[in-house]
C-alpha cells in the first residue's frame, strides 16, 4: 500500500498474460485489449486473448471478474444470438464495452451473412451466458454504433440509421423497449457522440447551427451543463468554454458529470457534483502530483470518469509523461504513472509499469471504497488487468511518496 496526499492506495491484479488460466479455454491470456470496465459492485469486465485451442484457433473474448472469480462471457466457440449457428470472430477492447450490476454490453464482430459487426449483451436475462443482440451495425437497422454504456436493465448509445441521422438508442431489458433520445427542437447528435448513462439521465454533446451544449437529458428533461461560447470557463476570469469533447461521463442519477473541454488557451477536466456548479478538476496549467516541476499538458478525452462526485482521469505532462491521476480527498493525487510513481506492489512483488489505459468507464464508488480498474503494461514483460482501491486516510496526511522506477 502506498500513501500519498492521505490517500490510501492497494493495488490487486486481476489477469496477467502468460500466468492467469483463460476461463473456459486453453491455457492462459498473452495479452489485453483496451481498457477495463468496472461497476459499483467492483465486477470488472475486459476483453482478453490467448494463444490457439485444440482446434487451431487464437483465443479471445469477453470476460468478467467478481473477487477473484473470473468468468467467460463469450469467445469464439460461443454461438451469436439468430446468427445461424455462426460464432463470434472478433472482440474489440473494452473501451468499447462496459459492465453493471455484473452483466455486460459488449461490441464484436461475426460473420453471419448481411453484417458484420453487433452489439450484444446479457443484461436482463436468465444467466450471464444468456445473449441478445441491442442493434445491427452493419445491417437493415443502423449503419455504425458507439459504444455500449449500461446502468441497471438499460442501455444506451449512439449510432447512425441507413438514412444518415445520427441518435442515441435507449435499450431496456424490463420490457424489451428501443427508444430514442430527442436531442431536442432544432438539435442533432454528432456522429462522434458518446452517451454515457445512471438511472434515467443521459449525459452528451449536442449541437445546431452557431451552438454547442453539453446537456443531461433526464427522462425527456434536458439540463443544459455549459454552452460553447458563453459558459464561463470555471476558474479563468474572462473565458469561456470554445470546445467540448465527446466522451461526458454521469453518477447518480445525472448529479455527477465530467468531461474535458477547452476554453481560450486551456484544455482540462470539468465536473459537476451533486448537483452543483461546473468546476475545474485540472488543466493545463495546474501542477501534476507526484511531478515536480511538470504542468498537464494533455487529457485523454475518453479517460475521463466520475463516481460519487469524485473524479479518476488520465493525462499527460511534459517529457512523455503518463499517469492516472484522482481528486479523491479533494486533492489531485497520482493513482499511478510510467516515471516517478511507476512502481507498485501487485502479486506480491514491486512492479514497474510502463503504459497505462483507462477509460470512462473504469472507475467506481464500491462498498469496498473508490475503485479504478486499467491496462498495464509491465517492465517485467507482459500487460495485466490491475484494479486499485482506494480510500481516504483520517489520519495526519502523509509526505508525498515518490517511487523511482
Amino acid at each position: 500500500v502506498y500513501k500519498r496526499q492521505a490517500l490510501s492506495i492497494q493495488y490487486e491484479l486481476i489477469a496477467r498474460s502468460g500466468k492467469t488460466a483463460l476461463p473456459g479455454g486453453v491455457g492462459t491470456f498473452n495479452g489485453f485489449s483496451g481498457a477495463p470496465a468496472i461497476d459499483s459492485d467492483g465486477n470488472i469486465a475486459f476483453v482478453g486473448a490467448g494463444g490457439q485451442d485444440g482446434n487451431g484457433i487464437y483465443q479471445s473474448g469477453i470476460y468478467t471478474a467478481s473477487g477473484s472469480q473470473l468468468q467467460k462471457v463469450a469467445d469464439k466457440n460461443t454461438l451469436i444470438p439468430g446468427g445461424g449457428g455462426a460464432k463470434f470472430t472478433t472482440f474489440y477492447g473494452s473501451d468499447l464495452n462496459d459492465i453493471d450490476a455484473g452483466r455486460v454490453a459488449f461490441m464484436a464482430n461475426t460473420v453471419t451473412v448481411g453484417k458484420t459487426l453487433g452489439l450484444y449483451t446479457n443484461v436482463g436475462q436468465p444467466a450471464s451466458s444468456d445473449l441478445v443482440e441491442l442493434a445491427i451495425v452493419d445491417g437493415s437497422e443502423w449503419t455504425e454504433s458507439g459504444f455500449p454504456w449500461v446502468d441497471g436493465s438499460k442501455v444506451v448509445m449512439r449510432g447512425k440509421r441507413p438514412s444518415g441521422q445520427t441518435q442515441i438508442l435507449l435499450w431496456d431489458s424490463s420490457d424489451l423497449s428501443m427508444n430514442y433520445i430527442d436531442p431536442g427542437v432544432g438539435y442533432v447528435v454528432s456522429p462522434a457522440n458518446q452517451p454515457s448513462i445512471s438511472t434515467d439521465a443521459t449525459a452528451f454533446r449536442r449541437y445546431k447551427t452557431g451552438s454547442s451544449q453539453m446537456v443531461i437529458d433526464d427522462a425527456g428533461s434536458i439540463e443544459v451543463l455549459a454552452t460553447i461560447g458563453s459558459t464561463p470557463l470555471p476558474g479563468r476570469a474572462g473565458e469561456v468554454f470554445s470546445n467540448f469533447s465527446y466522451y461526458p461521463a454521469t453518477d447518480r442519477g445525472g448529479l455527477d458529470a465530467a468531461f474535458q473541454a477547452t476554453g481560450g488557451a486551456y484544455r482540462g477536466v470539468y465536473k459537476r457534483a451533486n448537483g452543483g456548479a461546473l468546476e475545474a478538476v485540472a488543466d493545463t496549467s495546474t501542477a501534476v502530483p507526484g511531478a515536480t516541476g511538470n504542468v498537464f499538458y494533455w487529457f485523454n478525452e475518453d479517460g475521463i470518469s466520475v463516481a460519487n462526485g469524485q473524479v479518476a482521469f488520465v493525462a499527460e505532462g511534459m517529457n512523455f509523461l503518463h499517469g492516472l491521476y484522482t481528486d479523491i480527498g479533494g486533492n489531485l493525487t497520482v493513482i499511478v504513472d510510467d516515471q516517478d510513481n511507476n512502481t507498485i506492489d501487485i502479486d506480491g512483488r514491486a512492479e514497474q509499469v510502463n503504459d497505462i489505459r483507462f477509460s470512462s468507464k473504469s472507475f467506481a464508488h464500491t462498498p469496498g471504497g473508490y475503485m479504478v480498474v486499467f491496462r498495464a503494461a509491465l517492465q517485467s514483460g507482459g500487460t495485466a488487468i490491475i484494479k486499485a482501491t482506494i480510500s481516504t486516510d483520517t489520519a495526519t496526511p502523509e509526505p508525498d511518496i515518490s517511487v523511482s522506477g
